[in-house]
């Protein structure tokens, strides 16, 4: 099981939503604004941090239940990517957390982060996911990001076209998907034979303004 969480909304709850983390007992998370030092060895599994800044407390993670992990060097401006390379299921994955802040170069970062992160999961299985401030709610987002995606060889893994709510920030109501994670066309298919869900509880409304992305991979007879 993967899990895609920006924690950062509402940092006196971080505790609570790194227990919550801890509780899924994922293979794979990735991360946005989360508390470095609270991750740095988090429940057996290995990590990479990538502060938003030089010393920050907070940034990125990719946590790997896994051995050994080796990390990919991604920088892209207007974004924040974790990435490594790791052994799952008997094969090499590439695992990369993002981070694609708003602004008006959000479009030239999102165009920055399709080049160069294809470029990083060549030839390679891979998991991508993060908080890219992008949804199909506004409807520039298709040409921008997800039609480029697509055509790079990103699979959603949203097993279905509708947007599901992962960002309530500032009282929003709109079906407003920030959070997305894509898979290579191998994991796609066993994605479509576990599960998807944006988890929206009323504690993880309090915890973070985003939604966890969970998503289970049915593969080789493995989960």
């Amino acid at each position: 099981m993967g899990c895609g969480f920006n924690a950062g909304g509402y940092r006196r709850h971080h505790e609570d939503a790194l227990d919550w983390l801890r509780l899924q007992d994922a293979d794979v998370a990735l991360l946005q604004e989360v508390q470095l030092e609270k991750v740095v060895s988090f429940h057996g599994m290995a990590s990479h941090r990538v502060p938003t800044s030089p010393g920050s407390p907070t940034g990125n993670a990719v946590l790997v239940r896994a051995e050994r992990l080796d990390a990919v060097n991604v920088e892209i401006g207007g974004a924040l990517v974790a990435g490594v390379k790791a052994r799952l299921v008997g094969e090499d994955f590439v695992l990369v957390s993002a981070h694609v802040l708003t602004g008006k170069h959000q479009q030239e970062a999102l165009a920055s982060f399709v080049r160069c992160v294809s470029r990083t999961v060549v030839d390679s299985r891979f998991v991508v996911g993060g908080d890219f401030n992008a949804s199909l709610h506004w409807p520039e987002y298709a040409k921008w990001f997800f039609e480029p995606m697509r055509a790079a060889g990103f699979e959603d893994s949203r097993p279905h076209p509708q947007e599901v709510q992962s960002f309530w920030g500032r009282g929003s109501t709109a079906v407003i998907q920030d959070d997305h994670v894509f898979v290579d066309k191998v994991t796609r298919v066993g994605a479509g034979r576990g599960s998807w869900a944006i988890v929206s509880s009323e504690n993880h409304r309090r915890w973070s303004d985003h939604g966890p992305v969970v998503v289970e991979v049915m593969e080789y007879g493995h989960s």
